[in-house]
């Protein structure tokens, strides 16, 4: 995380001086919210791997809330505005309860993605028994 100090206007590509920020590592987290976290992160991205067809694939997630929270913030689904305001988040148990919220409902929509897909597999192979929908 960091800050900009002043923008560098008199060059052609866009830079700037910038402030790294201290970050407080864990503050507040419970290792049983952390758990938690973990656990939803790794079913979530076990969903995402099996809607790819990549099952097996494994993703070595970080122990600690402060590298958890920007694994996981790297990873949603939503637009830049929103990973902006988990970047301003100073408190990483904050930015990991509101990251939960957001991957409640992304989590609902993998299952239910998987789930469509799995229909539809097995609709397939049931071939013989003739189309899912009617001509009428």
């Amino acid at each position: 995380r960091f800050r900009i100090v002043r923008m560098v206007s008199d060059i052609p590509y866009p830079q700037a001086e910038v402030q790294l920020l201290p970050e407080p590592r864990g503050t507040g987290v419970s290792s049983e919210f952390l758990e938690d976290m973990r656990a939803a992160f790794t079913e979530q991205v076990d969903l995402i791997l099996q809607l790819l067809g990549l099952d097996g694939v494994t993703l070595d997630i970080p122990q600690r809330a402060d590298k958890l929270s920007y694994m996981i913030a790297a990873h949603l689904r939503v637009g830049l505005a929103e990973k902006q305001e988990l970047l301003e988040m100073d408190d990483s148990r904050q930015r990991l309860a509101h990251e939960m919220e957001i991957m409640r409902r992304e989590t609902k929509e993998y299952r239910l993605l998987l789930a469509a897909r799995r229909q539809m597999a097995d609709t397939d192979s049931d071939d013989a028994s003739g189309p899912a929908f009617s001509n009428n």
